[in-house]
C-alpha cells in the first residue's frame, strides 16, 4: 500500500509529543523537579497523544483493509501487541511494582485485532460511539480482578507506568477506522516536498523504532544524570 504523507505526519506529530512527554515524565522521576504530569497543561498535552495515535491508527487499518487485505490487518496487530508484551516483560523484570501492563501497544494492536471482525464501516462508527457514551460509566466501576481492567473497570491495586484501557480508547480506534473509509476515496495522497512536514513524517514511518529507542535513550539519559554526572 503507498504511504499516505497525511497519516505519517500526525503520527510523527504524536511521536514527537510522546518525545516530549516521557522527558518531561522521566524528569519528574528522577527528581530533578516536581511536576504535575497528568493535569492542568502539560495532561491535557498528554491526552493529546493517544488520541492522535488511536486515530491515525484506526485510519490506516482501515486503508490496509481496502488497499491490501485484512490479513494483513490482523497481522499487523499481532505485531503491534506482541511488541507491547516485550514492553511488559522489559518492565516487569526492571520494575516489577510499576510494570507496564497494558499500554498503548496492547491497546492499539488489540483494536487493530479487533478491526479484523468488523465488516462495516458505519458498524464501526455506531459501535465507538457507544464506547465513548459508556466510558465515564464503565470507568467508575470498581474490580477486584486485575485483568479485567484492561476492559477499562477500575482496579485499586494496579501501578503501572503506561495503562490505556479498551473503554474508552477501543471508541476513539473505532471512529478513525471509519474516517478511514472516508479518506482520499478518489484520488492518490500527493508527495510532499516540504522539508520540515517531510521531517515530522520521518517520525510518523519510524514510530516503533523510534518508540523502543526514545525510552531506552531517556531512561539511561536521566539516569545517568542522576547517578553518575550529580
Amino acid at each position: 500500500m503507498a504511504r499516505f504523507w497525511e497519516i505519517d505526519f500526525f503520527r510523527g506529530i504524536a511521536v514527537i509529543m510522546m518525545i516530549i512527554f516521557h522527558s518531561l515524565f522521566y524528569i519528574n522521576y528522577f527528581d530533578f523537579a516536581k511536576l504535575e504530569l497528568y493535569s492542568g497543561f502539560i495532561g491535557r498535552f498528554q491526552m493529546i497523544i493517544p488520541l492522535i495515535f488511536l486515530t491515525v491508527s484506526g485510519i490506516s487499518s482501515k486503508l490496509q483493509a481496502r488497499f491490501v487485505n485484512k490479513k494483513a490487518v490482523f497481522l499487523r496487530g499481532l505485531k503491534v501487541l506482541g511488541l507491547g508484551l516485550i514492553i511488559t516483560l522489559i518492565t516487569w523484570l526492571i520494575f516489577p511494582k510499576d510494570f507496564v501492563f497494558f499500554g498503548i501497544l496492547h491497546c492499539i494492536g488489540t483494536c487493530i485485532l479487533l478491526s479484523y471482525f468488523i465488516k462495516n464501516e458505519k458498524i464501526a462508527l455506531i459501535l465507538g460511539l457507544i464506547v465513548l457514551f459508556i466510558s465515564s460509566s464503565v470507568n467508575s466501576y470498581n474490580t477486584n480482578y486485575k485483568y479485567v481492567s484492561i476492559v477499562g473497570l477500575r482496579y485499586a491495586q494496579l501501578n503501572t507506568f503506561d495503562y490505556y484501557p479498551l473503554i474508552p480508547w477501543l471508541g476513539v480506534f473505532l471512529i478513525g477506522y471509519y474516517l478511514g473509509s472516508k479518506f482520499i476515496i478518489n484520488k492518490k495522497s500527493k508527495i510532499n516536498n516540504n522539508k520540515l512536514i517531510n521531517a515530522v513524517c520521518f517520525f510518523g514511518k519510524n514510530s516503533l523504532k523510534i518508540y523502543f529507542i526514545h525510552i531506552i535513550f531517556l531512561f539511561s539519559f536521566f539516569w545517568i544524570l542522576k547517578n553518575i554526572l550529580i
